[in-house]
């Protein structure tokens, strides 16, 4: 018997643009408020009805004390609004007290608009007690940015 092939269909799926950067400063924080980790790359989607994957990876996670954890949220901001929390990551310290350890994440993400995005991560202590840190001696950390046709 013949097998046919459909042709392949207009729409959906295809990758519209893709942007990315890296962040290699080190930083740290005692705090369980959540705090800036350099890392942000802004977007702007060709139709409000696309979708944003987001791949995010921390390096050079580490903590000083086994007694908290590293934890790593991703914001979005439209249009420099008003920030929305789409994904945390409670966990990543686990038993990071020596430099070397990574964090990482993809997320889809809906935002709806045709507006700039801008996407960034934020870090905090779990317990508030111990120094947590990220790109510990110069690692790199990542996020990338790939606008899918809806």
């Amino acid at each position: 018997t013949d097998v046919a092939w459909a042709a392949a269909g207009g729409g959906g799926g295809k990758i519209v643009q893709v942007l990315g950067t890296t962040y290699a400063t080190a930083e740290d924080s005692s705090s369980s408020t959540f705090g800036a980790t350099g890392l942000s790359q802004a977007i702007t989607l060709a139709d409000d009805s696309n979708k944003c994957i987001v791949l995010c990876e921390m390096g050079g996670v580490q903590k000083d004390a086994s007694n908290t954890k590293v934890q790593f949220k991703l914001q979005r901001s439209i249009d420099g609004g008003a920030e929305t929390t789409i994904g945390i990551e409670p966990n990543a310290g686990y038993n990071a007290l020596t430099p070397g350890n990574g964090a990482g994440w993809a997320i889809l993400d809906s935002p709806a608009t045709t507006a700039e995005i801008t996407y960034h991560v934020e870090f905090a202590s779990q317990t508030n007690t111990a120094v947590v840190y990220c790109q510990v001696n110069s690692a790199t950390s990542s996020i990338t940015l790939i606008e899918v046709d809806a």
